[in-house]
């Protein structure tokens, strides 16, 4: 059976100038790609978070007062990153 796609035509000064058509399975399937992206990206970003700890830890044993923007950076991503993957986790 062939499937069909409605196709819209819109005009800009009585001229046909583009068309609007529904997402069809393959565009579909490429917006799941995309999604699938987006979470893996934000596993990552999770995972990289991790790194902004060793430089808060050795800036807590020195005392040097760089340990906040550390710790400020390791909760930014790490929101960041969960919100990247629970925004694009399946229901």
């Amino acid at each position: 059976m062939k499937k069909t796609v409605d196709v819209f035509f819109f005009r800009i000064n009585g001229k046909v100038c583009g068309q609007i058509s529904h997402p069809t399975f393959r565009d579909r399937r490429i917006i799941v790609h995309i999604l699938s992206i987006i979470r893996i990206i934000g596993i990552l970003v999770m995972c990289f978070s991790g790194t902004m700890l060793i430089p808060a830890f050795v800036a807590l044993i020195y005392g040097d007062g760089g340990g906040k923007a550390f710790m400020q950076a390791f909760y930014v991503e790490l929101d960041s990153g969960h919100i990247a993957l629970v925004a694009m986790s399946s229901p």
